[in-house]
């Protein structure tokens, strides 16, 4: 969405990162010797992109000589800034916060790596953030977060609010299917651990609320499933694996709630923004909801920390659908105002021309 909004204001050139291997089909071009493809964007909108393999980056980057670079990841930062060039650095997360946070809900060899990481990462935003001109960051706690870690001062006024967004909501639809009662849904990329707990905390509310008798049916939605989260969902009776949807919209219609009891991650999700875009009720924890601003519990969604709170929302949005079909609405709303690629325009317009 960065991309698209990028598009919008300038002359972008994408470079993706990438070790890949000549492709014997291209007569041994490989896509990293690769220059000038174009690569269409949301809203019709074209980039340049090409492929460059790691060791060449800083090479390429001068070469191409931009007036702007924006570094769309932590790791990528160093390399940005060690090229001269006016360098922002678009955060999607705090990462030495967020392995932090992985490596608290991991164990053994899954959290040392995670804890390496965060070590690294931490590393990398102390020594190089500072010399960026700009820090972009999702949402205010990710803003407080690197500041503390970086200092305040003058670096304080480098970081701007560039948060996650999704596409503009499409007009109501007029013959939008009706809700059905009992069927709740959750979707994301379940390689991600913070996914795969919410998915294995998702199997252990449906056996919660199927001993209080509510006849329920949860689906998901998502690809890189690991094996040993197949086998759980597998011996759920009421959780079923969706699989990769190439239609999300088609997917939620019906569903009376989405459901998403996340306990860790960092930004924001955009999970939760795609199913307010497209008006279903939302159900999550106050992890779920972090970092987007002005985001009402009870007004745009149903906010409850994992428990019998949570459990007894999740029952009320499930058996009676119509009565948070409002909250539906106006949470769709709020993401077309304020978390939408026509939100993101006006604000990175605004950061590229300072």
């Amino acid at each position: 969405m960065i991309a698209a909004a990028l598009a919008a204001s300038c002359e972008l050139t994408i470079v993706i990162v990438d070790d890949a291997k000549p492709d014997a089909s291209s007569e041994g071009t490989s896509r990293n010797e690769s220059r000038n493809a174009m690569f269409e964007l949301p809203k019709g909108r074209i980039a340049t992109v090409e492929y460059v393999s790691p060791p060449d980056l800083e090479t390429r980057l001068k070469e191409i000589g931009p007036d702007v670079l924006i570094a769309n990841e932590t790791a990528l930062a160093p390399v940005a800034i060690a090229t001269g060039v006016s360098t922002i650095v678009s955060l999607q997360n705090v990462e030495s916060a967020l392995w932090r946070e992985v490596a608290n809900t991991a164990s053994g060899s899954q959290r040392e790596e995670a804890l390496q990481r965060s070590k690294r990462n931490l590393l990398i935003e102390r020594r190089v953030l500072p010399r960026a001109s700009q820090i972009w960051v999702v949402g205010d706690n990710d803003a407080t977060a690197i500041s503390e870690i970086v200092g305040g001062g003058d670096f304080a006024r480098k970081v701007s609010i560039v948060p996650n967004v999704v596409l503009d909501p499409d007009p109501e639809p007029t013959a939008k299917r009706p809700a059905i009662a009992g069927r709740g849904v959750f979707f994301g990329s379940l390689w991600w651990s913070p996914n795969e707990q919410a998915v294995v905390e998702l199997v252990a509310l449906s056996d919660r609320i199927a001993r209080r008798g509510i006849d329920h049916r949860f689906s998901i939605a998502g690809q890189g499933a690991p094996e040993s989260l197949r086998a759980i969902v597998d011996e759920a009776r009421a959780v079923e694996l969706a699989g990769f949807v190439p239609d999300l919209a088609a997917f939620v219609e019906t569903a009376a709630c989405a459901v998403l009891p996340v306990v860790s991650g960092g930004g924001s999700m955009v999970k939760l923004l795609d199913a307010m875009r497209l008006g279903v009720p939302v159900l999550t924890t106050p992890q779920g909801a972090r970092g987007i601003a002005g985001l009402e519990a009870g007004v745009h969604l149903v906010v409850y920390p994992l428990g019998r709170e949570f459990d007894d929302a999740c029952i009320a949005m499930l058996t009676d659908p119509e009565s948070f079909a409002e909250m539906g609405r106006r949470a769709r709303s709020f993401v077309g105002t304020h978390f939408s690629l026509s939100a993101l325009d006006t604000i990175v317009g605004r950061l590229i021309r300072q």
